[in-house]
């Protein structure tokens, strides 16, 4: 009888290993995620609506609030750096990068720019360094960061406060360029 329940209680405890094994592995194996949705949507540095009409392909940004609006944007820094910019300026915008299991690595909003635009350089470590060297001229009021993900997601969030700003936003985010350094 000790043997039977002894089987037992190891079959229950591998059984539950099993188990939370598998609920681990989902996020590394499923195709559902924001990095495979992106990619079937379009290229790498491609800006991608991710409220709206396209709101089911960023599982990044979830349904709420009507007042913003956003877009993602793929890149890989193992081609150069990626530089985000757009020329146009709402009350509020937010830049979060995440990895590519959807991991958030850093944020800023536009209280760290000092003209309150849109323009960032993401770099890697060894491009931070490069960069430091020898600053290209239109990159100075850029603001600058150094990422460990190599790959990963932009995600550009914008408040839109009332009807008349959608104007305002909508060139926002058309003017809104995702594009590696040369």
């Amino acid at each position: 009888m000790g043997k039977l329940l002894y089987a037992i209680l190891v079959g229950l405890v591998g059984a539950a290993i099993i188990h939370i094994a598998i609920l681990f592995l989902i996020p590394t194996t499923t195709s559902r995620d924001a990095w495979s949705q992106l990619e079937a949507a379009g290229e790498l540095y491609q800006v991608t609506p991710a409220t709206g009409s396209g709101a089911d392909v960023v599982p990044l940004v979830r349904d709420g609030d009507p007042l913003f609006r956003a877009a993602a944007c793929r890149f890989d820094l193992d081609d150069g750096g990626l530089k985000l910019s757009t020329p146009h300026q709402l009350p509020f915008w937010s830049l979060s990068i995440h990895d590519r299991a959807g991991q958030t690595t850093y944020s800023l909003t536009d209280r760290a720019s000092a003209t309150g635009s849109l323009d960032v350089v993401i770099l890697s470590p060894m491009q931070m360094i490069e960069m430091r060297r020898a600053m290209p001229p239109e990159l100075e009021r850029a603001v600058f960061i150094e990422s460990t993900t190599s790959q990963g997601i932009v995600l550009v969030r914008a408040l839109v406060p009332n009807q008349s700003w959608t104007g305002v936003a909508d060139r926002f985010f058309r003017d809104l360029d995702c594009e590696p350094l040369g």
